[in-house]
């Protein structure tokens, strides 16, 4: 637990470095709690037309292929549940939201995937 709330904080202080979104990090979506989700800022940026949901997944450096593989799948069924939220939608209105899941295996980022 300890490694993935580093990454989170790491993540978040990354992501917030681009003024070209507001970044929201546990966001509550279909009662689940998404991980970031990154909304264009339309007030400074009118012309960006990208939103963005995060899915992190983090394994210790012993995890096991298949181990990951479960994980995965895990994210994939999460962001999915995630996507169809009513406040996504209407956030992400007039954008092209993307739904991305990063898995890492300690600090090595082993899947990058958008579903």
């Amino acid at each position: 637990m300890e490694g993935e709330r580093n990454l989170q904080g790491f993540l978040k202080a990354y992501l917030a470095l681009a003024s070209y979104y507001l970044v929201e990090p546990e966001l509550e979506m279909n009662y689940g709690y998404c991980n970031f989700f990154l909304l264009p800022d339309k007030s400074r940026y009118p012309d960006v037309q990208h939103s963005y949901i995060l899915e992190l997944k983090y394994a210790l450096r012993t995890a096991t292929d298949a181990e990951l593989e479960v994980q995965a799948a895990e994210g994939r069924c999460q962001l999915m549940q995630y996507s169809p939220d009513k406040i996504v939608t209407q956030l992400a209105a007039k954008t092209t939201l993307h739904k991305l899941l990063l898995q890492f295996r300690g600090w090595d980022m082993v899947r990058c995937e958008e579903i």
